[in-house]
């Protein structure tokens, strides 16, 4: 094969290799707004969790479980994250600081919540949340985010 051939036939493969490619992963949270593309209020629960009631993939493998929105039960209420993998513009997330929040987003109210343990990592769990609009981080006794959540404003 002359070499101008082989060039033509690596862009056909490399275009047909992106054109079967999904959307990249969006791994941002926007407080009030989304985790991802999954919107709170907005998304049908049908794409996030399967027939069976099990989180589909992708979201099970990057830690983001899902709440139904209490109206009808059809459509995501409260997204929670307990990875690493979704952030905030300012870089937070799962693993950071309550004070590193704080100096984010300003002076929270502050809750005591049920205890929530981390899927697969017991012993872990978070007891306290800093709430703002939009977004809930779930810390545990040393102050570090165990959780995000994130629902309708």
């Amino acid at each position: 094969m002359s070499l101008p051939r082989c060039g033509i036939v690596v862009s056909i493969l490399v275009t047909l290799f992106l054109i079967g490619c999904g959307p990249p992963d969006d791994p941002l949270i926007v407080p009030g707004k989304r985790v991802g593309d999954v919107v709170p209020g907005d998304t049908r629960m049908s794409k996030v969790v399967g027939p069976s009631g099990y989180v589909m993939p992708p979201f099970d493998e990057r830690g983001v479980t899902f709440l139904a929105d209490g109206q009808d039960g059809t459509k995501v209420g409260t997204i929670t994250v307990s990875t690493v993998h979704y952030r905030t513009k300012e870089g937070l997330g799962v693993g950071d600081t309550s004070v590193s929040v704080r100096s984010a987003y300003g002076a929270p109210e502050v809750l005591t919540v049920s205890p929530m343990a981390v899927k697969d990592r017991p012993g872990i769990f978070a007891s306290r949340a800093l709430h703002y609009p939009g977004i809930r981080w779930l810390v545990d006794e040393d102050g570090v985010v165990r959780f995000v959540q994130v629902m309708k404003e």
